[in-house]
């Protein structure tokens, strides 16, 4: 198929008690007005889809409408923006809260070279925030051969290039219902893609200890 379009790759819905707000992260395409980064967006009432509000860039106004619905309505009012692009790029597949540095943590891959801004070392890395808006430059948990979007070279073994992708972290000593807690020793999850045959994957886990 033609690959996603305008957002896909969302994380898991996390809940922030300190709003009463359910957060979820997402991978947005530059198109059109938007641009390419991390989205966010939130609701207190999950059983309503339309009460959902993304990110605008100052507050959470942003509403999904249908446009063949709503011909007239100026795109401009319901475009998301991204979320610290410089530090987390287009990171959304792992969003839980680390009790360890007593932050929200999100996991995704970058280094792929996609875009001029993302070079680097290819890899899972990680980025912590207090509000899920404001994220530090995120760090490398782990270098992998070949990212999404990345083609190996020809010849050789496909198996020995697998594409890593769909990371996340869950602790096997969280409580919550949702997997919504990591402390210092989650398992980092990702799947391994057979990029000959792509619907052959595995799922891999990994212990991994943060200092």
């Amino acid at each position: 198929d033609a690959g996603p379009s305008a957002i896909s790759c969302p994380s898991n819905i996390i809940y922030n008690p300190k709003d009463g707000y359910y957060y979820v992260m997402f991978y947005m395409v530059r198109k059109h007005r938007q641009d390419a980064g991390t989205g966010i967006m939130r609701t207190k009432t999950l059983d309503d889809p339309k009460s959902w509000r993304a990110w605008n860039g100052s507050d959470f106004t942003v509403q999904f409408i249908n446009p063949y619905q709503n011909p007239d309505a100026d795109p401009a009012e319901h475009t998301c923006q991204p979320v610290s692009q410089r530090e987390i790029l287009y990171m959304s597949n792992g969003l839980t809260f680390n009790t360890y540095f007593n932050k929200f943590i999100l996991v995704g891959h970058a280094g792929s070279g996609y875009t001029m801004q993302d070079r680097g070392v290819p890899g899972f890395y990680y980025s912590l925030s207090d509000d899920l808006i404001h994220w530090t430059p995120r760090k490398l948990i782990m270098a992998i051969q070949f990212p999404p979007w990345v083609i190996p070279p020809a010849g050789g073994n496909p198996e020995d290039a697998p594409c890593l992708t769909y990371v996340s972290l869950i602790d096997p000593e969280d409580t919550s219902r949702n997997f919504e807690i990591t402390g210092q020793r989650p398992y980092l999850y990702y799947v391994r893609v057979n990029q000959t045959y792509p619907r052959e994957r595995q799922l891999v886990r990994i212990p991994i200890e943060f200092d």
